[in-house]
């Protein structure tokens, strides 16, 4: 029986397959840089607040410690920014009543800061002249339930965080992204892709 030899490679297919080797080289040495200039620049332009429900949940701060009152800290259910807030809030620590009732399938129809702000009125003031009015941390956002802008039979609300809450959230929610994505990710990304190059180098070494 005749003694079957493997078929050598030829010049064209040994080039062909030398360049793929180079070309997969420079990507996985790029692959690091580019994600993080990728992710860098989607968070300047806030693509990942907008996902994660922190632009909304800026937003409602900003509204809720407004010390303008009624109606401007009152946030309803037909507002664009109400469903990604209330949901953002959902994913925290709310208090256990709030979580409860979201637990049940009961969605407020409201969020909103009651109480009013420090600080005298002193009447109009020249529009570079800081507000000296301001609203404590400490006071909470609630959930009103069966809540319309004009009052309905039964509404009801319940105490969901405090405004200090709200904001201390949205900062954690960009570190904890940060950390995962530059810290742990992007860092055991490069270790991956420098143990596979070291390891072609040592399959280069050896032949």
């Amino acid at each position: 029986m005749a003694k079957m030899t493997k078929k050598a490679s030829t010049p064209t297919t040994q080039s062909k397959t030398q360049r793929w080797r180079v070309a997969l080289k420079w990507i996985l040495k790029l692959t690091v840089p580019v994600l993080g200039i990728l992710y860098a620049t989607t968070s300047a332009v806030h693509v990942w607040d907008h996902l994660s429900g922190r632009s909304a949940a800026l937003r409602a701060y900003t509204r809720l410690a407004s010390p303008d009152g009624y109606p401007k800290i009152a946030i309803y259910d037909d507002e664009e920014d109400f469903s990604s807030l209330y949901s953002f809030l959902m994913r925290q620590p709310v208090s256990v009543e709030a979580a409860g009732n979201a637990s049940a399938g009961h969605r407020p129809t409201c969020i909103i800061r009651p109480g009013g702000s420090i600080g005298a009125e002193l009447g109009p003031m020249p529009p570079e002249f800081p507000d000296v009015r301001f609203v404590p941390d400490t006071l909470p956002i609630l959930f009103g339930y069966d809540y319309a802008r004009k009052p309905l039979p039964g509404a009801r609300t319940i105490r969901a965080c405090s405004l200090g809450d709200l904001r201390q959230w949205a900062q954690n929610s960009m570190d904890t992204e940060r950390f995962w994505v530059t810290n742990v990710g992007l860092v055991l990304l490069s270790i991956v892709l420098i143990v596979i190059d070291l390891r072609k180098s040592e399959k280069v070494g050896t032949t």
